[in-house]
């Protein structure tokens, strides 16, 4: 929550207006609608199959970040707006893509009587979190990756993918990872055809072609996809954000970096990208199992269905570990 000092007046406040047109306003202007064009590009390109896009109408500040500097006055983006539209022209080149138009009306107030209400719930005293006097309290929210290592989980099975692969130079393994997620997430959406361009863009977007070749990344995205047909997959998910509350009522959200749905349940994978030897594979895998536990549950409570496994995988050092709690 942050305070607006100026109540709801909007207009005529001279220090607001000096502020954003200073250099620094400007500037965080600029940054910001970048930052929108990102989210929309992301928005944009993701679905494989569908696009919703709900609006209120087509002229707000947000999609408006679209608009090309020789538009001309009154421009919009070219959305349907009518149910008798039912393909769209593409901006650039002469395709056509079909496309649906539906006006949403409340016709009445929702009947809210019998909405379940979660009665309020005291947090026990615990140690992690911040404190206020003498008094510590659970935090309401929680992030699985920094849940702490289960001391009874182990590692019941291990997949040796093959030889780790060379990387050149002094590395940020932490950008060297999220080029390899990306890699492999881009790849199950899209099931490109030219793999190697895919690799291409992705590493140089990353800023990584001169520690990682694009052979070594496409043979990284090869032995996932073929330890992942392995598993009998029905379908993959990657990017598979989850909301759950806990028996506690703190709530945790996230986001699975692969979830493999299958005939007889679910299977979870994390990627990690941390280099050190095989020979320590097994302790590095055990630290992240607070993090899968808290994602079989929530995965479990949602669908009413079981989680088969869950994985670790290292890319770089080519090898895939199940851990057990």
């Amino acid at each position: 929550f942050r305070l607006f000092p100026f109540a709801s007046q909007e207009k005529g406040i001279q220090f607001k207006e000096k502020v954003e047109n200073s250099d620094a306003g400007v500037k965080e202007k600029q940054r910001a609608e970048e930052e929108a064009k990102r989210l929309l590009y992301v928005t944009f390109t993701r679905p494989r199959d569908c696009l919703i896009i709900a609006l209120a109408n087509t002229n707000g500040e947000w999609i408006n970040t679209l608009k090309p500097k020789e538009a001309e006055e009154g421009w919009a983006l070219p959305l349907p707006n009518s149910e008798e539209t039912i393909t769209l022209r593409l901006l650039e080149g002469d395709g056509e893509i079909p496309v649906l138009f539906k006006v949403l009306q409340q016709d009445a107030v929702p009947d809210n009587a019998n909405e379940f209400i979660v009665a309020p719930h005291w947090f026990k005293l615990g140690n992690e979190s911040s404190t206020i006097g003498n008094m510590s309290k659970q935090a309401a929210t929680i992030s699985p990756s920094y849940q702490p290592a289960i001391e009874s989980a182990k590692i019941s099975e291990v997949k040796n993918l093959g030889e780790r692969i060379s990387l050149k130079g002094v590395v940020d393994m932490a950008l060297i990872g999220e080029a390899i997620h990306a890699l492999i997430a881009t790849y199950v959406i899209n099931l490109p055809e030219n793999t190697r361009n895919l690799a291409e863009t992705v590493l140089t977007r990353y800023a990584v072609t001169q520690h990682i070749s694009v052979d070594d990344a496409l043979l990284c995205l090869e032995r996932f996809k073929q330890f992942t047909q392995d598993l009998g997959p029905k379908k993959v998910h990657v990017e598979y954000p989850i909301e759950y509350r806990l028996p506690n009522q703190q709530i945790a959200s996230g986001w699975i970096d692969v979830l493999i749905e299958t005939d007889a349940g679910y299977i979870i994978i994390d990627h990690k990208s941390n280099p050190m030897s095989q020979a320590e594979w097994e302790n590095n895998a055990l630290k992240y199992s607070g993090q899968l536990a808290l994602y079989k549950s929530a995965v479990e409570a949602i669908t009413n269905k079981s989680v088969l496994g869950c994985w670790v995988h290292f890319a770089i050092t080519g090898g895939c570990l199940k851990v057990e709690f």
